[in-house]
């Protein structure tokens, strides 16, 4: 019997230190199961002066009435000195069905205002009239009938050496006039890369056409739509506007006899690109 007082004795002990501390952990037992308080501890915090400084934006009486109209300060209001938007404030401090409510509309209406801004730039840059590239003034037209004699004289071209780079655009009358060539010269034999310019905003004309991204700019830039950039027999020519077959030859053959030219003058075995006049393209 006095050993189990001892043992008694001994666990009452040890048992109240850990209560008096755990009475330290939990200084409010009580449990407000039915949200009771939440008037009082929202009107206290109304009556307990702001730990931060109030920015010029927050000045004055909230009404969520001035947050509806897109052509006030505050509906676009995105925070700001290290403080967030007065709207979710005011939701984080009394977020009733109500003031969710209006704030959830207020930002469903600033995603509506920003898509419709969107969609109006898209629709006046697609109808924006294009300018047409002038002719650089080195370039020389080339009669028909020389075009015909140059196309008839000299090598024929073997289509199956010819590469072609076709940058081009979707909304481009030029380059939808272009298409036909482009299938022309695949049934020749040769190889044709079609790189689409507006290839986030339209669909491509051609199947298995290369999106014009940033490393292709960079390697590559273009200054108008459609560029041809052919390479044959290691030279490189870069044609600009709706071209031809017959187009294309002559400005092959037309490289070539400068090339040659070049070699008999002994000016040089390399050439450099040439550019020809044909129907010009769009900016």
């Amino acid at each position: 019997m006095r050993t189990a007082l001892v043992a008694c004795w001994l666990s009452a002990a040890a048992i109240a230190p850990c209560a008096a501390r755990a009475e330290g952990l939990f200084p409010q037992p009580e449990i407000d199961y039915w949200n009771e308080q939440a008037e009082a501890r929202r009107t206290a915090a109304a009556a307990r002066p702001s730990e931060r400084p109030l920015r010029p934006m927050d000045a004055g009486e909230f009404r969520w009435e001035d947050y509806e109209d897109p052509t006030t300060d505050v509906f676009w209001d995105d925070g700001g000195d290290y403080v967030p938007p007065r709207p979710l404030r005011v939701v984080a401090a009394d977020p009733t069905p109500a003031n969710v409510a209006r704030y959830l509309r207020w930002q469903q209406r600033k995603l509506e205002v920003i898509s419709a801004l969107d969609e109006e730039v898209a629709r006046q840059l697609a109808s924006a009239p294009k300018r047409a590239r002038p002719a650089p003034a080195q370039q020389r037209a080339v009669a028909p009938g020389e075009a015909e004699a140059i196309r008839q004289g000299g090598a024929p071209i073997d289509w199956r050496r010819l590469d072609v780079v076709f940058f081009y655009s979707s909304d481009c009358p030029h380059c939808q006039a272009s298409v036909e060539t482009v299938r022309a010269l695949e049934g020749l034999g040769a190889r044709v890369i079609p790189v689409q310019t507006d290839w986030r905003q339209r669909p491509p004309l051609l199947s298995g056409s290369v999106p014009y991204d940033e490393q292709i700019a960079r390697e590559q830039p273009i200054e108008a739509v459609p560029t041809w950039i052919a390479s044959y027999g290691g030279d490189r020519v870069t044609m600009q506007g709706a071209v031809t077959v017959q187009s294309i030859e002559v400005t092959l053959k037309m490289a070539q006899q400068q090339q040659e030219q070049q070699q008999q003058q002994r000016h040089g075995s390399s050439t450099n690109p040439t550019t020809s006049t044909f129907p010009e393209g769009e900016r």
